[in-house]
């Protein structure tokens, strides 16, 4: 498979190995995710709707599944809510932002282990993803405002981190870097939705 970086098209190469030093929080060596190609390869652009979340789920969803989920389904399935002894709890703002665990609700309707949790530290972070979890962190920004969900494929000690992006129409890697990151997932409480694909 060959993947858009920037101006230069390279093939990809999944074997590649996390050297992580977490005594000083330092990358040390590239690593890609095994569910890279896959990911890059159902990746859904969401135009110019605020469904990053549906997107984002339904590309993982097809990925791990080999199915072809209409993201638009999903994303008008989280709009209802789901009861939980009879309490009606909201997955999504309709047709705008998604909790957590509406993110989690749906990949468990597929069979797919996940979870969500506040607070995340960078190592927990790394750790799990060196241990080959599909991880969509949230990130957002107070000026302008606005929030994001991403799925995260690759850690380059020089570019930062790489994003399965579904605000992009071709499968490329969205780099952000470490500082980047870590400002704009601070405000989300450091909110992450893990995913256990094994």
């Amino acid at each position: 498979m060959t993947i858009l970086l920037g101006n230069n098209y390279i093939l990809y190469n999944s074997d590649l190995f996390l050297e992580y030093d977490y005594q000083n929080e330092m990358i040390q060596q590239e690593l890609v995710s095994p569910f890279a190609d896959r990911i890059l390869t159902n990746l859904l652009y969401q135009g110019s709707t605020n469904h990053c979340g549906p997107y984002s789920a339904t590309t993982v969803i097809n990925a791990l599944k080999n199915l072809n989920l209409n993201p638009a389904t999903i994303a008008q399935e989280l709009n209802k809510p789901i009861k939980r002894y009879f309490i009606p709890i909201p997955r999504r703002i309709p047709d705008s932002a998604t909790f957590p665990w509406g993110m989690v609700d749906i990949f468990n309707q597929f069979g797919i282990k996940s979870h969500y949790q506040f607070f995340t530290s960078y190592n927990y972070l790394m750790k799990s993803f060196q241990k080959g979890f599909i991880l969509l962190p949230i990130i957002a920004s107070l000026r302008p405002f606005w929030a994001h969900i991403m799925i995260l494929i690759a850690v380059h000690p020089n570019k930062g981190l790489g994003f399965a992006n579904t605000q992009f129409a071709y499968p490329a890697i969205d780099w952000i870097t470490e500082k980047q990151f870590r400002q704009q997932w601070r405000l989300s409480m450091n909110c992450v939705v893990e995913v256990n694909p094994h």
